[in-house]
């Protein structure tokens, strides 16, 4: 298995198997995707979760046989090992097949490709958000929100909560150098 544009230090975490914190960020990144990516296959919340298992229990077997090459992405292979899983899963339980979704195509066109890692990269952004959301204050979240998320001028944002226009660039400054931090290395 290859691995690129996921984090080479989280993965390394997670090839010992003892590292729960590890576990814990990596299931909290990918299990949003791999539902959005399920649920677009026509798949029930409750198989998508059993889809989901098994491929966490295959990654759990594949991670010491983990190799780092930059031409290819670990992405890549979870959503082929995603695709392949819930194929499984179609046999076993007879389950109908999306005609306008076929995974061959999913897997086969470039398109495609560059939608999923757009849709990739808006997943992880809005997990990063959650897990730090806590670490910072309320006002200072939704100033953030206000001026990066919904483009906002930074004037219009200070006066609608009371403070400075500075208040506003350090509010921003500070939640994306953490989430920089948070995500290191998973962008790339």
């Amino acid at each position: 298995m290859a691995v690129s544009s996921t984090s080479i230090s989280l993965l390394q975490r997670l090839r010992s198997g003892k590292d729960q914190a590890a576990w814990r960020q990596f299931t909290d990144l990918y299990t949003p995707l791999l539902f959005y990516w399920l649920k677009k296959r026509g798949l029930a919340e409750a198989d998508a979760a059993d889809v989901i298992q098994e491929v966490f229990l295959l990654l759990t077997k594949k991670l010491p046989q983990l190799e780092y090459d930059r031409g290819k992405t670990f992405r890549g292979w979870l959503r082929t090992v995603t695709l392949n899983k819930l194929n499984e899963l179609r046999r076993r339980k007879q389950l109908p097949i999306n005609a306008e979704l076929s995974d061959v195509d999913c897997v086969a066109a470039p398109e495609d490709n560059e939608f999923w890692e757009v849709e990739y990269k808006r997943q992880l952004l809005e997990q990063a958000e959650n897990s730090i959301q806590a670490e910072f204050s309320q006002q200072s979240w939704d100033i953030y929100r206000e001026y990066v998320k919904r483009d906002r001028p930074p004037k219009e944002v200070a006066q609608q909560f009371g403070v400075k226009e500075y208040e506003v660039y350090r509010a921003k400054s500070q939640i994306l150098q953490r989430l920089r931090i948070f995500l290191e290395g998973m962008l790339e």
